[in-house]
């Protein structure tokens, strides 16, 4: 009777969350570089000018990019599991494609700041001081904050701020997309 009330799915042993999550992940994470290549190379990446609306429009068009190809990752996945999903492996496969996402980017990132855009770091740190003198910040607390921003200013740094904040924000939106996607089997 328990197995009326709760049917067993049967699953494709070739589906696995991993081969969606390198297809989905590598496609937007191929996207993406794109988007980085051509901000920098139309002059869109300009550390002083981060709020502009250029740059507001293009980091709009970056989180459509990844929130987007991740619901397609998912519903990939539950397409091939025959329609049906339970919340668990939507998250799965969700955080795993976040996972692809955020290592392929922070070798990208590391590559970028090392080699094509060596001064963007050196630039951005020029005008967080520049910022902070502006308004009026004691000079301690310049030389403070300038030492925190020129560990985290750096290839290095940048590509273990990408991995890290992909794996949380993934975490937080795999949690949503798994939830807003999950399709149980009907009871018969």
């Amino acid at each position: 009777m328990s197995t009326l009330d709760n049917p067993i799915i049967e699953h494709n042993d070739e589906t696995s969350p991993w081969t969606i999550a390198m297809r989905y992940g590598g496609i937007i994470a191929a996207i993406m570089i794109v988007i980085t290549l051509v901000q920098y190379l139309t002059g869109l990446s300009d550390p002083a000018n981060a709020q502009s609306p250029a740059s507001m429009v293009i980091g709009l068009i970056s989180f459509a990019v990844w929130i987007g190809g991740v619901v397609m990752a998912v519903r990939a996945y539950r397409t091939e599991l025959g329609g049906f999903m339970s919340f668990g492996e939507g998250f799965r496969v969700a955080f795993f494609t976040f996972l692809v996402i955020s290592v392929i980017s922070g070798v990208w990132n590391f590559i970028f700041y090392s080699f094509i855009a060596t001064d963007f770091l050196e630039n951005m740190l020029e005008f967080v001081q520049y910022t902070m003198e502006d308004a009026g910040a004691p000079e301690d607390s310049i030389d403070m904050m300038m030492g925190v921003y020129g560990r985290m200013y750096t290839p290095t740094g940048m590509t273990l701020m990408t991995l890290v904040g992909g794996a949380i924000f993934g975490a937080i939106v795999s949690l949503i997309i798994g939830a807003a996607m999950k399709k149980d089997a009907p009871a018969n």
